[in-house]
């Protein structure tokens, strides 16, 4: 058996062992998704085609690092930039829609309301009392409709397909008030594709480009949304910091092509950006330095003041502080204010 169909096996057993993940607590526990679906990992890219014309004229965080070695920064300094263009962010929205993979179905949270989207749409006051202001229902002084149709094990085509039909199910042929929208996607795509042996940088990945080409463009439909969606894209994150392989996890198998493709992909998102005028959320940047190598001083992504592992002990998904993170960028890349808060 050659190492990439063993990692194909690998990756097809850790999405098994995703649906019979059972978290105990009270009745939000399953650590997963509002619709009952189980789960797997997360990802994403872009092409160049325009749409809305959006520009980085006066954009703010324009560039990003996507983790390539701190830029220069010192061990312990936030690195993560998100691409924000101008007019991205919402003044006010009625419903947070939610597509993608097992991240964005809560799969690594210990309660559904540890999930990172659950946070998103309402503090858990009790466990995260520091972080009672950074949510929708706060940012917005009202109550906000959680929408979730994220799947485990999705990947950019099956996102696609399936979702996009059953968030049109669900909110019928036009919806009136702003949404927001955020979105995990890809990282299936590439565990897939680098089984496969496939080029990860190139036409495979215009392929999951297209397919999120296409839900952004669902979501921008004026007819379907005529007040508008704001939509949030997260880049993927690495696990193995950089390294390529990691003890314990894909049968040891080495991930550095998997691992380096991914700073392609983030580059590409950014991409979308100004295609789309959406946020991309830079979870590669802000992971690197959290994953399995967390506590090793010479990864060059080694956060000496916060050397926290933020991912579950199944290699793929984030645990709840992964989760809490997730729900911090994700907000300071919708909050108007640009309030810095994730760590």
């Amino acid at each position: 058996m050659n190492a990439r169909l063993h990692l194909l096996l690998v990756a097809a057993a850790a999405a098994a062992l995703a649906f019979t993940i059972v978290a105990c607590g009270d009745e939000d526990s399953n650590g997963a998704t509002n619709n009952g679906d189980a789960n797997n990992g997360g990802l994403l890219g872009n092409n160049g085609t325009s749409n809305n014309g959006a520009t980085n004229n006066g954009a703010t965080n324009n560039a990003t690092n996507n983790g390539d070695a701190n830029n220069g920064a010192a061990q312990g300094e936030i690195t993560h930039v998100s691409t924000i263009p101008d007019g991205a962010r919402p003044a006010d929205a009625v419903r947070l829609i939610v597509l993608g993979d097992s991240i964005s179905a809560g799969v690594g949270a210990s309660r559904r309301s540890r999930a990172y989207y659950a946070l998103l749409d309402e503090n858990a006051d009790d466990v995260y009392p520091d972080d009672a202001d950074i949510d929708l229902t706060s940012l917005y002084g009202h109550d906000v409709e959680l929408v979730n149709e994220a799947v485990g094990g999705a990947t950019t085509a099956t996102m696609r397909a399936n979702q996009l039909p059953a968030l049109a199910q669900r909110l019928g042929d036009s919806v009136s008030g702003h949404s927001v929208a955020v979105i995990t996607i890809g990282g299936n795509d590439v565990t897939t594709g680098f089984a496969a042996g496939a080029d990860l940088e190139g036409t495979y990945l215009d392929h999951a480009l297209t397919n999120i080409r296409d839900t952004i463009e669902f979501l921008q439909d004026p007819v379907r949304f005529p007040d508008g969606t704001s939509v949030f894209i997260a880049n993927v994150y690495d696990p193995g910091d950089g390294v390529g392989r990691v003890a314990g996890c894909f049968a040891g198998i080495d991930l550095t092509e998997a691992s380096n493709a991914l700073l392609t992909w983030a580059r590409r998102y950014d991409d979308l950006a100004w295609d789309y005028g959406i946020g991309v959320v830079d979870a590669l940047g802000a992971f690197r330095g959290h994953g399995f190598y967390f506590e090793d001083p010479a990864n060059p992504y080694h956060d000496a003041a916060d050397p926290t592992l933020w991912f579950k002990d199944d290699c793929i998904h984030p645990n709840d502080r992964g989760h809490q993170e997730l729900r911090r960028l994700f907000f300071e890349a919708i909050d108007p204010s640009e309030t810095f808060v994730a760590d």
